[in-house]
């Protein structure tokens, strides 16, 4: 089989799974072309300007990805600033969380309803956000050999 016709049958998948409003899974090994897949597949159905990437790592924080309060422009005042993930979901955008394996646990537990297929509880407004249809969540694993693979989490 091509690799032209392998891509080509690996979009067709994902595709497929999105239509599904629950969250992806994709793991492959290190240049694969999981990011080029998830990119090559939202610049077809319209949705590369919707399309949010985070990129994850030891050092992210949840606030970051939910939210926090910040000093206003007032004295004493302080305004709800909403983080990457928060504006996403409220946009219904394409979420990309890359490298989602790297997280720290904290953030992994925030962000455990929104996996489970839930809304995203952001603990500073103390409500949660439902998703509208619109939004995707797709995450990225980057594994040492092997196939890649898509999954429904």
């Amino acid at each position: 089989m091509s690799e032209a016709y392998a891509a080509r049958d690996e979009i067709r998948r994902l595709a497929l799974a999105l239509a599904s409003t629950r969250p992806l899974l994709l793991c492959g090994p290190a240049g694969c072309g999981k990011s080029a897949m998830i990119s090559e597949l939202a610049t077809r159905l319209g949705q590369r300007d919707r399309l949010v990437r985070v990129h994850m790592d030891e050092q992210i924080d949840s606030k970051v990805l939910l939210g926090t309060y910040v000093c206003a422009e007032g004295s004493g005042e302080f305004a709800w600033q909403p983080g990457v993930v928060s504006q996403a979901v409220s946009d219904g955008r394409w979420l990309v969380l890359e490298d989602i394996d790297r997280a720290p646990l904290e953030v992994m537990a925030s962000l455990a309803p929104l996996l489970e297929g839930g809304s995203l509880y952001v603990p500073g407004r103390a409500r949660a956000l439902a998703p509208p249809p619109s939004f995707r969540l797709l995450a990225t694993v980057t594994v040492h050999g092997g196939r890649a693979a898509a999954a429904a989490v």
